[in-house]
């Protein structure tokens, strides 16, 4: 199977949903995919679960973990800020686009 990029995209404020569509990202990784995270409009919360851990090695394998809220930023080096313009830019650049 051909390596696709996925964008996975998250409004949730649940920390658990939060953490599954980190945890999602992962999985698609280790199935040869390139996945990215867009976390839109929400706090992340990198405490919970396994979130800054998933981070990681979503950047580690060449995937972006993205907010268009810059609070986001100085809660982990591996989030990075886009303003939504440039996420929706990186998003149509993707093979898949997962709401989450």
């Amino acid at each position: 199977m051909a390596e696709r990029s996925i964008a996975i995209l998250t409004k949730e404020t649940d920390d658990f949903l939060q953490s599954e569509a980190s945890r999602s990202a992962v999985g698609m990784m280790l199935r040869g995919h390139t996945p990215s995270l867009f976390i839109i409009d929400a706090d992340c919360n990198i405490d919970y679960k396994d979130v800054a851990e998933n981070l990681e090695w979503i950047v580690d394998s060449d995937g972006i973990v993205a907010s268009n809220n810059k609070d986001n930023t100085s809660k982990s080096e591996h989030i990075t800020y886009m303003s939504i313009e440039d996420i929706a830019e990186k998003i149509l650049e993707s093979d898949f686009i997962v709401p989450f």
